[in-house]
């Protein structure tokens, strides 16, 4: 839908997700850059959500296209933070873990890098469906 690779399911990832969201007992808290930092990977991106665990959580963090200028971004902006991370072009690995009510997903490598927005966040292509 945005031109990027398909995301490929990482078990190393998942674990280190489902590690943190055990670690949190649930509560929604974003885990440091250190605990973030995998071998072979580099640093995993992190997005989180509480009350919905499934493809709702997904849909709710594309949902914050309508911060963007039509899916174009240039810089980092808290409002549109888990849209750019979801459609990040070189994060081609995902992983999530569940505890409770929290969803905890992380992709790798991260996104979200200043000085790169432009070539990994894709407008959305016409008449693309996910």
């Amino acid at each position: 839908m945005c031109g990027v690779p398909l995301m490929q399911w990482d078990s190393t990832i998942a674990a280190l997700a489902q590690k943190w969201a055990d670690t949190t007992q649930g509560q929604m808290q974003h885990s440091s850059s250190d605990f973030r930092t995998l071998p072979g990977i580099g640093y995993v991106g992190e997005n989180l959500a509480l009350g919905v665990t499934d493809a709702g959580a997904v849909d709710m963090w594309y949902g914050e296209i309508k911060y963007t200028n039509g899916g174009l971004v240039t810089t980092f902006n808290s409002q549109s933070g888990h849209y750019t991370q979801v459609v990040w072009k070189a994060s081609v690995k995902l992983g999530c873990g569940i505890y409770g009510q929290l969803l905890v997903c992380q992709y790798g490598p991260g996104g979200n890098y200043q000085g790169q927005f432009a070539d990994n966040v894709l407008p959305p292509i016409a008449g693309a469906q996910c």
